[in-house]
């Protein structure tokens, strides 16, 4: 007697069992799990900013002047016309990227009525640099606002290291009736 050729009822059974196994199986490692594992990303990244924005809040309000002492003065800065207060703030800021071994590679500031000036700053430099920048930001010898900071690597194969930081600012012009300002540190 000689058996029928190809697979017996059972065989494909099994086969089409173990494949169907396989395909759940292969589904979960290349769709599922990746989701699941971005989503612990995710919800970890959420759970870091949260933790960050309640310690800048900390911060910030803990940061109030406390009755009409001055807690830091700073030297006025009186400019005859809104170009020279431009030209005067941006060799300010320039100075200080330079101080701090950053490259700038460009600086602009707006004219505008009133008090304040945006200014738009490009810095390239290190990590160390760019942080030596930020912590003279700090105090400034001036006052000024920043209102945004964006990092991104520079395309220079020779220097790997460095970044190229925007910054947002803005600056504040004193009023000649104004002899001394008080900021909080």
């Amino acid at each position: 007697m000689s058996k029928a050729k190809g697979f017996s009822a059972r065989d494909k059974k099994l086969l089409i069992g173990f494949l169907l196994f396989s395909e759940a199986f292969l589904g979960y490692f290349f769709l599922v799990d990746p989701a699941l594992n971005a989503i612990r990303r995710k919800e970890t990244e959420l759970k870091s900013a949260k933790t960050n924005l309640q310690i800048s809040e900390q911060l910030f309000n803990s940061q109030t002047i406390q009755g009409s002492q001055p807690v830091a003065s700073i030297p006025p800065v009186f400019p005859a016309s809104p170009a020279e207060a431009s030209i005067l703030l941006q060799g300010r800021i320039n100075d200080l990227a330079e101080n701090s071994g950053n490259e700038v590679t460009s600086i602009s500031t707006q004219e505008q009525e009133g008090d304040s000036r945006p200014c738009a700053l490009t810095l390239i430099g290190t990590y160390e640099t760019l942080s030596s920048f930020i912590e003279k930001l700090e105090h400034p010898p001036f006052l000024l606002a920043v209102r945004k900071i964006s990092f991104s690597s520079t395309n220079d194969d020779q220097n790997q290291d460095r970044l190229e930081a925007k910054f947002d600012l803005s600056l504040f012009l004193k009023q000649k009736d104004q002899a001394t300002a008080s900021i909080p540190l």
